[in-house]
């Protein structure tokens, strides 16, 4: 039973905790975004030799993609357009980790050290995912900057897939993060104990005949 009632408060402090921090989107959106855009094209914008790539907000947004990606070739010429948005990359995985962390029932010195470590790793994730694109984009043929050997290209392809449009893949790494900065070899010890607790206890008081 209080390992049962532990695991409820969690996920009961889980879902309030993400349901509050996602309700400010549509007011944040257009500040997180910008941030976002300018962010990217800052840090990527002359990163690939021969390549630039710029970030910029949609006149009109859509099916939940905000920022236009434009790519160009500068020795040829060349360029293409891409779509992604400031949402589902970073905003969601970032208060997902944070409604992960606050609601764990740890103390609260422990909380804050992992929501250091833990916004660290994840917006480093964030940056992976945004450089894996850009190499992708940059290897297209209708750009070109680019020319990986085929097995290379190929898993180009697939780490885009799985970083950008995998949603599993988005919920998994703040949780692997989670596990990884919130938890000690200790705290399983200790819900190992509350079930062999329980056990014990359960045996002591057998049911009435």
């Amino acid at each position: 039973m209080p390992k049962r009632r532990i695991i409820v408060g969690f996920f009961l402090r889980l879902f309030l905790l993400y349901g509050f921090l996602v309700i400010p989107w549509s007011v944040v959106k257009a500040c997180y975004g910008s941030f976002y855009r300018v962010a990217a094209t800052d840090i990527f914008g002359s990163l690939i030799p021969g390549g630039t790539v710029r970030y910029e907000r949609m006149s009109e947004p859509r099916g939940g993609y905000d920022t236009h990606i434009f790519y160009m070739n500068t020795r040829t010429g060349a360029w293409q357009t891409a779509v992604a948005s400031s949402r589902d990359p970073a905003y969601f995985q970032t208060i997902f980790l944070i409604s992960l962390v606050l609601a764990t029932p740890v103390p609260w010195r422990r909380r804050g050290w992992a929501l250091v470590a833990g916004l660290a790793l994840v917006q480093g994730f964030i940056f992976l995912k945004v450089f894996v694109t850009l190499l992708y984009g940059f290897s297209r043929p209708q750009v070109a900057v680019l020319d990986p050997a085929p097995l290379l290209r190929l898993w180009l392809s697939a780490a885009n897939r799985i970083l950008v449009a995998d949603l599993v893949a988005l919920l998994l790494v703040p949780v692997f993060i989670w596990m990884l900065v919130t938890f000690r070899a200790t705290d399983w010890d200790g819900l190992a104990g509350l079930d062999t607790k329980a056990n014990t206890q359960s045996h002591r008081n057998p049911p009435p005949s």
